[in-house]
């Protein structure tokens, strides 16, 4: 053995020896090698991945399938319109208002809104069955016709597919309302958009004599409330004259104190004349028949006294449950009148205060075709689908480093 194989093996007994007093060595695990890939040669690096082809072109291929082969084309027809309401003020308000005039409506505004969206705007502008033939008509496609597998066929889906051709916008810093739809037609599209206007119009008045309605029913039913009420005191107080058999209290107050101020007249008279007969001749004849006079006289004044006043009977009581009536008949007249003119004031703010639709812009023909905007679509489309492409592919790099 040579010099040099010696030493190695005596190098390799150190080793040895040092590892195993310093303790266990680990055993030794042999990684194989990841493979480089084979670098990709000729047509093969033109192949997209299948990740790309599922969420890139696939999505594209339907895509431009549909814009350019399938879906059918859609023309727009534009109107605008300012509800305004005329006011007639007085008093204050009128001096704060500028006296009243014709203005914006806002209100009103937002109701007409919410109604061409409703399906009460359908019920209205499809009386003739103009818009199911118009979402039916041949050569609309799958996916804009209605009914189909697509769209739907109950009543709650075509409400749903009708909004999507009809756009509404209420601009508050102007008040204009302007209708926007959509059609398969130009024809169609204009007819619509005249129909919805004609119907949000009839609405306005509808809401007109809706309003007229409201403003007079009340005051009528107070003015003829009052009315009944002043017939009831009328016919209590006739009642009350013939049980009681009196015409007018106050006449007959009047003939009692006329009376009795007769009757206090020749008592004072008779007194006089039978002192003077007591004085001058107290055994006179005539004397006794003075006396009997005075006595009857005396009787008949104490009976019209009580007659007036003293009883239940009398003038006096009779007068207070009359004067109670005629309290009553009074407040009744002044309510009847009272009524009378807020019948007549309702009336003339009904006459005044109108609503009125004013057409801006009126639904034209379009001459060429606003829908869909196929190039834009292509755009986003592709925008949407390389971004899902690159998120599923980014996540799934993670995964299989974690793995």
């Amino acid at each position: 053995m040579s010099l040099e194989a010696e030493e190695a093996i005596k190098e390799r007994d150190l080793v040895i020896e040092v590892a195993s007093i310093k303790g266990d060595l680990e055993p030794i695990v042999y990684h194989e090698m990841p493979m480089r890939p084979e670098p990709v040669n000729g047509l093969k690096r033109f192949v997209p991945s299948r990740l790309f082809s599922v969420l890139v072109i696939a999505p594209m291929v339907l895509g431009l399938i549909y814009n350019f082969l399938i879906a059918s084309d859609r023309f727009s027809s534009t109107a605008s319109f300012v509800v305004r309401q005329n006011k007639q003020g007085s008093g204050l308000a009128s001096v704060i208002d500028g006296g009243g005039g014709l203005g914006r409506s806002d209100e009103n505004s937002y109701a007409v809104t919410d109604f061409i969206y409703s399906r009460d705007a359908i019920d209205e502008v499809n009386g003739d069955g103009f818009v199911s033939q118009l979402f039916s008509r041949q050569g609309v496609d799958i996916f804009s016709r209605f009914p189909s597998i697509a769209t739907g066929t109950t009543k709650e889906d075509f409400l749903l597919h009708y909004r999507k051709y009809v756009d509404v916008d209420f601009n508050t810093s102007t008040g204009i309302t302007t209708i926007d739809v959509q059609a398969f037609t130009t024809e169609d599209a204009y007819e619509l958009a005249r129909r919805l206007v004609a119907a949000s119009e009839k609405l306005v008045n509808d809401l007109n004599i809706r309003a007229q309605q409201d403003a007079t029913h009340f005051s009528i039913m107070l003015v003829e409330e009052s009315k009944k009420n002043l017939n009831e005191i009328q016919s209590e107080i006739t009642r009350y004259r013939n049980e009681n058999m009196i015409l007018n209290v106050d006449s007959e107050v009047s003939v009692s104190s006329g009376l009795i101020g007769g009757l206090l007249t020749q008592l004072t008279s008779l007194d006089a004349e039978i002192s003077q007969v007591e004085y001058l001749t107290p055994s006179n004849p005539s004397l006794p028949e003075l006396r009997r006079r005075h006595k009857a006289l005396t009787q008949q004044l104490t009976k019209i006294r009580q007659e007036l006043a003293g009883g239940d009977s009398s003038i006096a009581k009779k007068m207070e449950r009359f004067e109670e009536l005629s309290i009553r008949q009074k407040i009744a007249e002044t309510n009847l009148i009272s009524a009378e003119a807020s019948l007549l004031k309702a009336r003339q703010s009904a006459a005044t205060d109108k609503l009125y639709l004013d057409t801006v812009v009126t639904p034209h023909f379009s001459d060429e075709n606003s829908h869909p905007t196929r190039i834009l679509n292509i755009g986003l489309l592709l925008f949407i689908s390389f971004s899902i492409f690159t998120i599923v592919r980014s996540l799934r790099s993670l995964v299989l480093e974690d793995a």
